[in-house]
């Protein structure tokens, strides 16, 4: 199920033809609200499915959030029927409970954040800990792991909570389900790259790690024989592109700025700005910022707006005056938000605006999506920034293949032959891969 309509057509050009794509993960119980996207109907739920894996909202629980402190015990307040505790984390999860419910999956993944686990005080459940219990009602046995991209080859710091389940009620299995998680977990500690990194990952080839999950490399290219494989080259044609989309925006905006009635009073100045200033003057630096002559020199630096500008500076004063790796910066937020990553993405999110000192120059959205283990094809009709946004909401690409890997290595079913178990798992590695 997806929301938003050109993510949800993106996911349905992988998707078969039979394939249902649903609006609302919440209603899902609800035949009269079920409206599938593909067929333009409410369609029915299948009785029974192999595998379920879902990523619920991670809203409340974001540490990004300002509000998440209030939201700790969201899980909480909705199994106390707490109208406070209807929050969208709790209602997709709940949407995701539903599928348990009505499909009977053998097994499920899901996936959050690393403060979904975030404890409250010693007598209060974690929001983890009420997930895993309605997990376990509904009749799976769960565990949950904490698994970081970095991990898995992938060049970013993307901490995430993985919760994986097993029907302790379908007959067809035929392992215990201690069993089955001690090995999932053995498997996914097998699978890692390295942890913790020995050297930025940004270096390193991951083409053998995929080899051995699913053959030739099919979701990462490697474009560039260099240490920032997972950056195109400055001169592709989608880069130029792009900087040129960019530039015909700037123009825009300062043409609209010379419309306005220069005789009204001037504008006070926007709130960020004190707080740049604010900041400045704490870490000792001369206000205006002088920013380096390699970055101010750059076109992608001219087109970008005067705070984002800014932030940049500040991320650029960390790498020249103060001497700190610094490889690239999320300059969406302001100057006491903004992350940094050495050798590596500090993390991607929706709506990350990343520059790349390796390049001078902005991430591309399709970039974004290959540090998260997905590849874009040229012909993709989104914009850079719906790229941008889709990859902050995705899962990672290489975390996820490990997870699925650990779990079809660690199925047992019940059987009159090993031909018979053989063709079993067979068919549930097609059901997962296509």
């Amino acid at each position: 199920a997806e929301s938003v309509p050109y993510k949800a057509s993106y996911c349905c050009s992988f998707m078969d033809e039979d394939a249902c794509m649903f609006e609302d993960a919440t209603v899902l119980k609800d035949d009269a609200k079920r409206k599938c996207r593909v067929h333009g109907q409410n369609c029915e739920l299948p009785d029974r499915v192999d595998a379920f894996g879902a990523g619920f909202s991670c809203t409340s629980y974001s540490m990004l959030n300002k509000n998440a402190s209030e939201n700790a015990t969201a899980m909480t307040k909705s199994v106390n029927q707490d109208p406070s505790g209807n929050v969208a984390s709790v209602t997709t999860f709940h949407g995701c409970l539903d599928v348990l419910d009505e499909c009977s999956p053998v097994w499920a993944v899901f996936e959050n954040v690393e403060s979904i686990d975030r404890e409250v005080d010693d007598d209060t459940q974690t929001n983890l800990e009420l997930c895993l219990a309605a997990i376990a009602d509904r009749g799976y046995a769960s565990q949950s792991f904490l698994l970081d991209a970095l991990w898995f080859g992938l060049p970013q710091s993307r901490r995430r909570v993985y919760i994986v389940c097993l029907s302790i009620r379908d007959r067809n299995v035929g392992c215990s389900a201690e069993d089955f998680l001690s090995n999932v977990q053995s498997i996914i500690t097998k699978l890692y790259l390295q942890s913790p990194p020995a050297e930025p990952l940004s270096a390193l080839d991951c083409s053998a790690f995929w080899l051995l999950l699913v053959g030739p490399p099919r979701f990462i290219p490697l474009l560039v024989p260099s240490e920032d494989k997972f950056l195109l080259p400055d001169t592709h044609a989608l880069v130029k592109g792009h900087l040129r989309s960019l530039e015909a925006d700037r123009q825009q905006r300062l043409a609209k700025e010379q419309e306005q009635d220069t005789s009204k009073a001037h504008p006070k100045n926007p709130s960020w700005m004190a707080l740049h200033m604010n900041v400045a003057e704490k870490r000792g630096i001369t206000w205006p910022l002088n920013v380096c002559k390699q970055v101010k020199e750059s076109p992608w630096f001219r087109v970008l707006t005067e705070r984002a500008q800014e932030v940049v500076g500040f991320a650029s004063d960390e790498r020249e005056r103060l001497g700190k790796p610094v490889d690239y910066a999320d300059v969406y937020h302001s100057a006491s938000r903004y992350s940094t990553g050495r050798g590596n993405f500090p993390i991607v999110l929706p709506r990350t605006i990343g520059w790349t000192f390796l390049r001078q120059r902005l991430v591309l959205g399709r970039e974004l999506m290959m540090f998260q283990g997905h590849s874009v094809s040229a012909d993709c009709d989104l914009t850079e920034a719906q790229l941008g946004n889709m990859a902050g909401n995705a899962f990672a690409g290489n975390v996820v293949i490990a997870v699925v890997t650990a779990v079809l290595g660690s199925l047992r079913f019940v059987s009159e032959s090993e031909d018979e178990e053989t063709n079993s798992i067979l068919d549930l590695v097609n059901t997962v891969t296509g």
